[in-house]
């Protein structure tokens, strides 16, 4: 059975409907919703994407899992060009990002993961007020701070990014 984008989308999100409450599920399929997009061409239909995976995190701050898969799914949702001003203006999803990687600092995929949703957002000058209100430079700057001397793939993506983000938010 081979699927489209699209249609394995869909059956994603209504695994993720239908298992609100199972923080496993949802953090597997936050993970595969992540590798999908990421590995895809071209732009593909996400509307309510978004807001589903938001959810899902807003339900279970407490999975390490889900909050890290969650960040990697809405990184690669942002990295496809999806409304950037509408995931933070209007699904409050930087408050998301942020709430996650202050409740579980000391995971490094997560708080590499925050670090890459922050870095796509942190390039349009439109939301750098969103970006600072939400403690973006002090959770970049704490992210590397308790990972700098880590030697993992995530703890590299902070070291590259936090300052990156902490220069283009702290410009006049």
């Amino acid at each position: 059975l081979i699927l489209c984008q699209d249609q394995r989308m869909s059956v994603i999100t209504g695994a993720m409907i239908e298992w609100a409450e199972n923080p496993a599920i949802l953090s597997e399929a936050c993970r595969v919703l992540g590798n999908a997009l990421a590995s895809e061409a071209k732009t593909v239909e996400t509307t309510g994407i978004m807001e589903i995976v938001l959810k899902a995190m807003h339900k279970h701050p407490n999975s390490e899992d889900l909050q890290g898969n969650g960040c990697g799914a809405l990184g690669s949702l942002l990295f496809q060009g999806n409304s950037k001003e509408r995931f933070v203006t209007k699904l409050d999803g930087l408050t998301t990002i942020a709430a996650a990687m202050k409740t579980l600092p000391g995971n490094a995929r997560l708080q590499g993961l925050g670090c890459v949703v922050m870095s796509i957002l942190s390039k349009l000058p439109e939301l750098k007020d969103h970006l600072i209100e939400a403690g973006c430079v002090e959770l970049a700057v704490a992210a590397f701070r308790l990972h700098k001397n880590a030697q993992n793939n995530h703890a590299k993506v902070i070291k590259d990014l936090a300052p990156k983000i902490t220069s283009c938010l702290m410009k006049a």
